[in-house]
């Protein structure tokens, strides 16, 4: 004869499977309930560590599942601006913020994918948006001053990242944000000066590394500029990089000088 499951049995069975197993016991339902709380948080920490088209993946399904959830929202949109999906990105964002309001992340990633859309007025609106939601977000702080050196108010630029830098000193990409809106700025030995602090922080990118290169180049120091750049690069393109510098140092010649040399 066959024996009938006990609850314990039908208890362990729910604990182990996402789908089924529906009781009217209470107890059992809120075994099932936590269980699959527990692998859907164990299954998004994976998906959080994997390439950026399975996580839009993820995400997407998520969203099809639940469209008003806050962290789903601010999940798959992230993802869908990660891979460059730029329109898709705003779509849901756009609806998400007509839920949820002034959310901040929703606002940032909103913000980050209008600047890299190039629609920077947009960019700009929705950053001053989250700075009166959350005046002391440093990230809404830094791509504000990103927008504003892309539209050429390098001083403004500037009083953002230093604003950033305030709420968090310790942001080696701001720090090296400002240091290029400096240069540009036509102050060189300040940018390098920071650029030198902003190599040695945690969390440092290569890409400081360059910009340093590119500043010490700038100065007209091109054998350290060789020398900086070659760390990350190829010497091919470090070369390349020292001609493009070096030709735009080079004093303008006029059509009187060419036909002096003919």
């Amino acid at each position: 004869m066959t024996e009938r499951p006990t609850r314990l049995t039908a208890l362990l069975a729910c604990a182990g499977l996402i789908a089924g197993c529906q009781t009217t016991d209470t107890s059992n339902d809120n075994a099932a309930e936590i269980a699959n709380a527990e692998r859907t948080e164990q299954t998004r920490e994976v998906v959080s560590r994997s390439d950026p088209l399975t996580q839009a993946a993820y995400w997407q399904g998520e969203y099809e599942k639940n469209p008003a959830d806050e962290e789903v929202i601010e999940a798959f949109s992230e993802s869908l601006r990660v891979i460059g999906s730029f329109e898709e990105a705003i779509d849901v964002l756009r609806k998400g913020l007509a839920v949820h309001g002034e959310d901040p992340e929703m606002l940032l990633t909103a913000a980050r994918t209008l600047s890299a859309m190039k629609r920077y007025e947009q960019a700009e609106s929705a950053y001053v948006r989250l700075l009166r939601v959350d005046e002391n977000n440093a990230s809404a702080h830094a791509g504000l001053g990103l927008v504003l050196d892309q539209t050429g108010r390098h001083r403004a630029a500037q009083d953002a990242y230093r604003a950033a830098l305030a709420i968090e000193p310790e942001r080696p990409s701001t720090l090296s944000n400002l240091a290029m809106s400096l240069a540009l700025s036509g102050d060189a030995p300040a940018a390098e000066n920071l650029l030198r602090t902003a190599i040695d922080m945690p969390g440092a990118s290569p890409m400081v590394r360059q910009n340093l290169a590119l500043v010490v180049g700038l100065q007209g120091r091109f054998g350290e500029m060789r020398e900086i750049g070659g760390k990350d690069l190829p010497d091919e393109l470090v070369d390349a990089n020292v001609e493009v510098i070096q030709r735009m140092l080079a004093p303008a010649r006029d059509w009187r000088a060419l036909e002096g040399e003919g």
